[in-house]
């Protein structure tokens, strides 16, 4: 039987409760350390730069990006073993940058682009009708737009158990861990996006507080998600498929 919003939550906060110090200093640097490396360029950028300075600060921020998917990437396997054997660890947001980071950039990279071609049409249907702005240029403009953000939303749903399955099978293609979040979330995505709405007020609140509110609530957002990846490996089995299918060639 799949647990509902409510349950995940209360089973995320069980695993939370006594571990918060760990699990605060844990987020606080993952978040602070990339933010730290992003200021030197930040401060030094002037209001009129010049291309050479330009370049050198969107080279920067390209990196540094990277980095900040090793992190997030690291956070997931902290509260996976939080959630699993409880032996979680400080050091388990460095993990991905010692396990095939490469693996985990690609992988990243792949879920963006994926995640992003719907709205495609609509941005080149906006950039259009800025040059020509008809009325009826304009309509399927934003009707384009509308429909690209609904399905990079479903893209996002159907590839939201990848970064779990990354950590937890590392021998794995990673194409093929694509294909399994997919099957995974095969009638799962309503129920996770309901759960991520769910969350709004929370962060509503957060941002309220300046920002310090983030420090629970981010790590409880982290929590739920894996206790909703546990709860679908729970309620789905593999099942050994006996012929070959149009889905095992694509993503």
């Amino acid at each position: 039987m799949k647990k509902t919003s409510s349950e995940l939550k209360r089973l995320a906060r069980e695993k939370l409760n006594g571990n918060w110090g760990l699990v605060i200093s844990t987020f606080l640097v993952a978040v602070l350390i990339p933010a730290l490396c992003m200021l030197p360029f930040t401060l030094t950028m002037p209001e009129h730069p010049s291309t050479s300075q330009q370049a050198i600060y969107n080279m920067a921020s390209f990196i540094i990006s990277f980095i900040e998917i090793l992190f997030a990437c690291g956070l997931v396997k902290f509260h996976l073993a939080l959630s699993r054997t409880g032996d979680q660890s400080f050091g388990d947001i460095m993990y991905a940058f010692s396990h095939k980071p490469l693996r985990f950039i690609g992988a990243n990279i792949l879920f963006g682009l994926l995640a992003s071609l719907p709205t495609i049409p609509g941005i080149i249907l906006v950039l259009w009708a800025f040059g020509d702005p008809m009325p009826v240029l304009i309509f399927f403009a934003v009707i384009f737009i509308a429909a690209g953000i609904v399905l990079s939303i479903i893209i996002s749903l159907q590839y939201s158990l990848l970064y779990c399955l990354l950590i937890e099978r590392p021998e794995e293609k990673v194409l093929d861990l694509f294909r399994e979040s997919k099957r995974l979330m095969n009638g799962n995505k309503g129920r996770a996006f309901y759960i991520y709405l769910s969350f709004i007020g929370l962060v509503l609140l957060a941002v309220l507080s300046f920002g310090i509110g983030m420090l629970w609530v981010g790590p409880y957002m982290s929590q739920t998600q894996v206790q909703l990846y546990l709860s679908i490996l729970e309620e789905q089995q593999p099942t050994a498929q006996t012929e070959d299918s149009f889905e095992d060639y694509v993503i």
